[in-house]
Parts: C-alpha cells; sequence; structure tokens
C-alpha cells in the first residue's frame, strides 16, 4: 500500500494518463492492504464463540468487500472531473468506512460481551481515534479550507491524511501482535491455523481480479479522455459538417455600411479569414 501510494504521489502529475493509472495502482494497494489487515484483526482479535460463526463466510466478506473498495474508487476517478460533486467522495469512503468497520467488530464484541480473549484495547482505541482524525480532516478539507493558498504544499488534510494511516497501521499491527501473543493458546486451540497454500491461493485471486480492473478502468481513460483530461465527444461524420457549414459567398448576406459604424470588415469566406480595411473606414 505505502509503495503504490508513494509512487502515485510522486509522479502523478506528468500527465494526465499517468495521473489517472498512478491513483488506480494506488487503490489496488488500499484494497489489497485492507483485505490483509481485516483478516488479521478478525483471526487476532475476535471471540471464541464470534469467530466459529464467522470462519465459514470471513474469506469471502473480506474478499468481496476489498473489491468493491478497488472498483468504486476506480469508478469515482474516472467518472468525475473537476469541480468534484459529494457522490465521487461517497464512493471513496463508503466502501473503505464499510470494511474498516467490519474489521473492527471483534473489537466492539469484545467491549459489549467480555470473554475469553484479552484485548490491549490501547492500541485498538488509539486506532480508532487516529482513524477517524484522518478521515474528517481528508473530506472535509481541514485546514487548508481556512487558511487558502498557504497550504499548498505542506499541511493541508490530504498530507495529514496519509500521517494518520501510519499511525493507524502502527496501533494496528502492535495491537494485534499483543493480542496473539496474550491468546496464543486460545487461538490455536480454537482456529484453523491458514496455510500457506490456502493464503497464497487467496491472495493470487485478488491481484488477478485487481490487474483487471486496473487494466479495464486504464483502457477506458485511454479511448473517454485525450492528454489534458477532457472528455473525448464522440465522433462526427466530418464529411456531413463540411456539408452543412458549407456557404458560398453569393450565399452570405451583404452587410450595409451603416451596421457598421465605426470601422468596415472585409471577408474571405473561402479561406475563412476576417480582416479590417482601413481604406474603407467610415469617417465620423
Amino acid at each position: 500500500m505505502f509503495f503504490s501510494s508513494a509512487s502515485a504521489h510522486l509522479i502523478h502529475q506528468k500527465s494526465h494518463y499517468c495521473h489517472m493509472t498512478c491513483f488506480l495502482c494506488d487503490f489496488g494497494g488500499i484494497s489489497f492492504n485492507a483485505f490483509g489487515s481485516a483478516f488479521m484483526q478478525i483471526y487476532s482479535c475476535s471471540p471464541i464463540w464470534y469467530f466459529k460463526m464467522l470462519e465459514p463466510y470471513l474469506l469471502p466478506l473480506i474478499g468481496f468487500q476489498s473489491a468493491l473498495c478497488l472498483l468504486l474508487n476506480s469508478l469515482a476517478q474516472t467518472l468525475y472531473k473537476r469541480p468534484y460533486p459529494p457522490m465521487k467522495r461517497f464512493l471513496q469512503f463508503a466502501p473503505c468506512g464499510i470494511l474498516w468497520v467490519f474489521t473492527l467488530t471483534p473489537v466492539i464484541v469484545s467491549l459489549i460481551w467480555p470473554g475469553d480473549m484479552a484485548l490491549n484495547y490501547r492500541y485498538h482505541l488509539l486506532h480508532v481515534v487516529v482513524f477517524l482524525t484522518g478521515a474528517v480532516l481528508f473530506a472535509l478539507d481541514i485546514p487548508q479550507r481556512f487558511f487558502p493558498g498557504q497550504l499548498d504544499f505542506f499541511g493541508q488534510g490530504h498530507n495529514l491524511f496519509h500521517l494518520c494511516i501510519f499511525i493507524v497501521v502502527a496501533c494496528q499491527f502492535n495491537g494485534c501482535y499483543n493480542d496473539y501473543v496474550d491468546n496464543r493458546a486460545i487461538i490455536a486451540a480454537s482456529r484453523n491455523e491458514p496455510t500457506g497454500l490456502f493464503c497464497f491461493t487467496s491472495l493470487l485471486a485478488l491481484v488477478i481480479y485487481y490487474v483487471y480492473v486496473i487494466f479495464t478502468f486504464n483502457r477506458m481513460i485511454v479511448h473517454n479522455f485525450d492528454h489534458e483530461g477532457n472528455l473525448i465527444h464522440p465522433e462526427v461524420n466530418e464529411k456531413e459538417v463540411g456539408e452543412v457549414n458549407k456557404v458560398s459567398a453569393d450565399e452570405m448576406p451583404l452587410i450595409e455600411s451603416e451596421e457598421l459604424p465605426e470601422l468596415a470588415t472585409v471577408c474571405d469566406y473561402e479561406n475563412d479569414e476576417v480582416f479590417v480595411d482601413a481604406d474603407n473606414l467610415k469617417e465620423d
């Protein structure tokens, strides 16, 4: 995730095509990280009864939500242009937010119904607070909305959001690691350990899907936008346009001199040129 995000922010301004392609890859990295972190937290932090209930559907659920994150973010990136409507932010935040809440369900369940798992709540609480802070700064354009033009390079909500994500990842990994160490015996006795083949197969399937989605939207960008990011309109038959717009000099209406009080113009209709004839200027 960090590699794809850093690459996108580093080289995305080379061209519109490069900008769109880089952020499609960035969305793929975000979705891939969301899949892994969701599985890690649910596996390490879930009470026994909750994990047993969820285990048969766990991979399909987080896989579907991860795939939806990439799909809707890619759709929002290619569908809308500046000024962006609120729907763009909704398509970007909604699927990621749903997966994030689903990832936190083991912690929420353990808070409501304390059971066999002893969780390190301080890490999980810090994770939640920092993530929500970063999301609010990013979504509401804070603080740059209060200091227009002064935070263009550093200090705007997008910068602070990425800083918050670094802290979130550190808190989540430390929390899951400590939960696993403290509850290793319970986890080993109550759930099957994922095999290498199982993990490789599920991740390979996701990567193939990510490549397909990114390639598909990349082709849409090539066919629907020019190099400056403008939508390409359907081609019009040039022959028909020429026949409609072709007007001979004899068919053009004559313009009386009274209609041009300041100066007279001479038009070359054959070459589509208009110039001022200084000799025909009307004297006051």
